[in-house]
């Protein structure tokens, strides 16, 4: 029998040892960071017409009803965000504000020719968002130049497009006192003469796929280089390439902002526009398209055989759960194009042109995310949700119901927010 004090220092021993053993490995557990970047594996994805569901990627729904003060036009023609007040603004010929609830508040640009006027917006993914410092770049095609406007409608002046190489500049956001932009992917010689070598070899992407340049010092500060720069096929004829339209897709994700070029596997981030790290790297499917065949097909370097023999990534959109994407197969791309989700370091399974099957809520039975998100730089996060368009009449179709009473078929559309899994 052990006395009382034997006892107590057995118990002492016992636990030294017990913490000297834990104490490593539990501090190990808390230096181990996440792994970057994620793996989204689309080896071997297929199409499917059975959809994926909301809940693979989704913890709730909830729906911000749009009022009819301002109609909006088509929502293939719409973009939308919410600044650090959730105020919502829809991008369209016209920038509209509208409060957190849904009040449209006032539409931020004054169309016409004179001072502080746009005379003709064409896009509408071209305006350029400060979220810190609330103010908006829009261009301006009739004037080439770009004016800047307070996200409260004040007109801050303007600026030229065109930099001192004469090639036209395309701003995605400004963060940190920093614009990041690419360069406009026109067909004209000018834009290529400088990316065209004397034998007729071409790379429309040029040697870099982005820049950075400091608002403050106006000196462009990062150049992100092209890696493939050296793939370059023959052209039919010095200067001539088809036009992409747009050579980058993008979004914010809550306090990040995250771009990818549509020819390239590798999705970047950044919180400040100094710091660009990789968040996604694909996978693509053995059949996919490569650079080096998307580069051919811009300088006309395929044939339509060629063309139909290959798998086809489109737009993405990338979110803290994973990427959502769009998807065809060159040879049967009406019947086998659609849109998938892969969740990070997850392998895709199948794609679907089916809306994903609503398994949250009784008001919308497929949600198609099709225009919503997948076309143009249209993903926009803030605060764990993901914030999606809907046309008020999907709410009336079959299976469907309105989640607003005063709701009608031809109302503007509804701001839907999906609370992303973590």
């Amino acid at each position: 029998m052990m006395t009382k004090k034997k006892q107590i220092a057995w118990v002492l021993v016992m636990a030294l040892l017990t913490a000297c053993s834990s104490t490593p490995k539990q501090a190990a557990t808390e230096m181990v960071a996440p792994q970057l970047p994620y793996t989204i594996d689309l080896s071997e994805v297929e199409f499917s017409h059975e959809p994926q569901c909301l809940s693979e990627f989704a913890d709730s729904i909830e729906y911000i009803m749009l009022s009819d003060d301002v109609l909006l036009p088509d929502m293939f023609h719409l973009r939308w965000l919410l600044d650090k007040d959730d105020n919502i603004y829809i991008e369209h010929g016209n920038i509209e504000k509208f409060t957190p609830e849904g009040k449209h508040d006032k539409s931020l640009l004054k169309i016409g020719q004179g001072p502080g006027e746009i005379t003709n917006k064409l896009s509408v993914t071209e305006a350029a968002f400060n979220l810190d410092d609330n103010y908006v770049y829009v261009p301006d095609h009739g004037k080439y130049n770009y004016s800047k406007f307070s996200l409260d409608g004040e007109y801050l002046g303007s600026f030229d497009k065109m930099d001192s190489l004469y090639h036209f500049r395309e701003y995605m956001a400004i963060l940190n006192n920093r614009e990041i932009f690419h360069y406009e992917s026109l067909t004209e010689y000018f834009y290529y003469r400088d990316k065209i070598s004397t034998d007729g070899r071409a790379n429309p992407d040029g040697p870099y796929l982005f820049y950075v340049e400091n608002v403050q010092t106006d000196s462009i500060e990062y150049k992100k280089p092209n890696g493939l720069f050296h793939i370059k096929p023959h052209t039919p004829k010095r200067g001539s390439a088809m036009n992409d339209g747009w050579p980058m897709n993008y979004g914010y994700a809550d306090n990040d902002f995250w771009l990818r070029h549509y020819h390239q596997d590798t999705i970047y981030r950044t919180k400040d526009a100094v710091t660009f790290e990789p968040w996604y790297v694909i996978k693509p499917h053995p059949r996919m398209a490569d650079y080096e065949f998307q580069v051919r097909m811009l300088v006309v370097d395929v044939t339509m055989t060629d063309v139909k023999s290959k798998h086809y990534l489109g737009n993405v959109i990338a979110t803290d759960a994973g990427v959502f994407y769009r998807y065809s197969v060159g040879s049967d791309w009406e019947n086998k194009s659609g849109f998938g989700f892969c969740s990070k370091n997850g392998k895709a399974k199948t794609y679907s042109n089916k809306g994903f099957k609503n398994d949250l809520d009784e008001y919308l039975p497929p949600l198609e995310l099709s225009h919503s998100i997948l076309n143009g730089k249209k993903g926009f996060q803030k605060d764990g949700y993901l914030y999606v368009l809907v046309d008020a009449f999907k709410f009336f179709e079959d299976g469907a119901k309105p989640p607003f009473p005063e709701l009608v078929e031809d109302s503007n559309p509804v701001l839907v927010k999906l609370r992303l899994k973590k």
